[in-house]
């Protein structure tokens, strides 16, 4: 498809890294094109994503319920998933994502005994795939700026996948 082509002719779309981290190993689902549970669009994903790219929007799918979350990272999707894993297993509210795991225990009977249990157990309900890495323009903007440049593509992606929740997804908007 040369829609998911770069420029170089290189294909586009979502790739494990070659360390095969946590969240590659287990949960990255590497894919040129992406949709949702909301939707029967299919989007081709431009440029190699991985999960040390930085600037990024994502889609994190929920195979339980047939939930997606779309969100945003001025950081690493390494570094930000680590951060929602964390949060459902502490069962800490910080993002639509986490309370839905709270929220919703009975679908999804999670094993926080342990690190390996637990990985092992999300992975069986979630996949994340990276949707597109945001242009932010000049790289000296501070890291809250980046964010807001990505909080736009995030607002985007959010309609375009129908992610929020008076779609069925598992977004809210954030009044300004």
């Amino acid at each position: 498809d040369p829609a998911s082509s770069d420029s170089a002719g290189v294909p586009g779309g979502c790739f494990p890294c070659a360390k095969r981290c946590d969240l590659c190993k287990n949960f990255l689902k590497p894919t040129a094109t992406i949709g949702s549970f909301h939707t029967n669009q299919v989007f081709s994903i431009n440029g190699r994503l991985e999960c040390d790219t930085k600037n990024v929007v994502y889609i994190v799918n929920d195979m339980k319920c047939k939930l997606s979350y779309v969100g945003c990272t001025s950081d690493s999707l390494k570094v930000r998933f680590r951060n929602h894993k964390s949060h459902i297993k502490t069962k800490r509210r910080t993002c639509e994502l986490s309370c839905h795991f709270i929220d919703n225990e009975c679908m999804h009977n999670l094993d926080r005994t342990s690190t390996k249990l637990f990985t092992s157990t999300l992975s069986e309900h979630i996949s994340v795939t990276i949707l597109e890495q945001v242009d932010v323009g000049n790289i000296e903007l501070n890291a809250q700026d980046r964010l807001s440049i990505c909080k736009q593509r995030e607002n985007f992606w959010q309609n375009q996948l129908k992610t929020l929740k008076h779609f069925g997804g598992m977004n809210v908007r954030e009044e300004k």
